[in-house]
């Protein structure tokens, strides 16, 4: 039986980026990779060994991608609104309402456009599902294969998935030992119609990518950036001259939550804007939850969101060496919070 060919795309043409100066197309700095060492976009690498770089075919799509972790949680509200206010921090520190956002979001922010080329694995294309659904072992992550299909490779939720599968991606050969793709094709969560690509990091590449070439200058992103604007109005957001937005996670440095953490650090940890502790509570899909029980209590993740444990051998091609180009084993601490972080687009 011969073996089930993934869908493989070539040469988008002109794609879209946001970055931040002076060089928004260059990789994302280590130092940035804050989830326990690794970046934490949905086809990043689990492990660790090698950098992405996500672009869109439209500007809008980019916008989307960047704000959601920004607009409003009614959930969220409710949950960070039942911490009470017993040392008093709360009223020192007033918070901007939900789905307000600070000025200082722009703060170093560019936009542009570049001619991207190579080969990249439709992810959700029918063929490329068949393929993972025959070689790649979902039973590591407790998924039956009967539950693999399309939603599952959208759930922005299961990052540890996703992150798993773009390492096994990275890593396939073909006939000739030659790395098969250059990267990912995905769709936006917010549109089928939203073409996205995760382009990999690969051993010969320096600042960026060998696969993408700028086609204009860079133009800074403003208030009144149309795409951007767009992207407010669907995602309820809206503008404040001072808002929680305006505080840079890289003057709170690393946190350890414990009883005697601060109720106003506890809201904000719950709003991703500041950093934990490696070997201290995670943020995950379920911080709303955790944030509650955090005082006093262990707190317990549900199976969705452990952290899966697959064997490096596993997610290898069986005698072929793996091009890598390796993080420091400790990456320095960088900005945390969604509003600061040098990862552009997080899918």
């Amino acid at each position: 039986m011969s073996a089930i060919v993934p869908h493989l795309t070539s040469d988008p043409g002109r794609v879209w980026r946001i970055g931040f100066e002076p060089d928004m197309w260059a990789w994302t700095p280590w130092r940035y990779a804050t989830d326990d060492g690794l970046f934490n976009g949905r086809w990043d690498d689990q492990l660790g060994q090698f950098r992405t770089l996500y672009t869109s075919d439209n500007l809008r799509g980019c916008f989307l991608e960047l704000c959601a972790k920004l607009q409003p949680s009614k959930p969220l509200q409710t949950v960070l609104d039942e911490i009470e206010d017993d040392d008093g921090s709360i009223a020192l520190h007033p918070e901007g309402a939900s789905g307000e956002v600070g000025y200082s979001w722009l703060n170093g922010r560019v936009y542009g456009d570049a001619e991207q080329s190579g080969r990249y694995w439709f992810i959700t294309h029918s063929d490329s599902l068949a393929a993972l659904k025959a070689e790649y072992p979902f039973g590591r992550h407790g998924i039956a294969l009967v539950d693999v299909d399309s939603a599952l490779l959208k759930n922005a939720d299961d990052r540890n998935l996703t992150r798993s599968i773009a390492n096994w991606v990275y890593d396939r050969r073909n006939e000739d030992r030659d790395e098969l793709v250059d990267g990912i094709e995905f769709r936006s969560r917010h549109g089928d119609e939203i073409r996205m690509w995760a382009v990999f990091e690969r051993s010969d590449d320096e600042q960026g990518s060998s696969h993408i070439t700028p086609l204009s200058e860079p133009q800074r992103v403003t208030p009144e950036t149309d795409e951007l604007l767009e992207a407010f109005e669907r995602l309820g957001l809206h503008w404040v001259e001072d808002g929680w937005g305006a505080t840079p996670a890289t003057e709170v440095g690393l946190m350890k939550l414990d009883d005697e953490t601060p109720a106003k650090e506890l809201r904000a940890w719950a709003r991703g804007m500041l950093p934990i502790e490696a070997g201290t509570y995670r943020r995950t899909a379920d911080s709303a939850r955790q944030v509650v029980r955090v005082r006093g209590q262990a707190p317990t993740y549900s199976a969705r969101n452990c952290p899966v444990s697959v064997d490096r051998s596993a997610m290898r091609s069986a005698g072929v060496p793996s091009k890598t180009t390796r993080p420091p084993s400790c990456p320095a601490p960088g900005p945390m919070s969604m509003i600061q972080s040098a990862c552009a687009i997080t899918a």
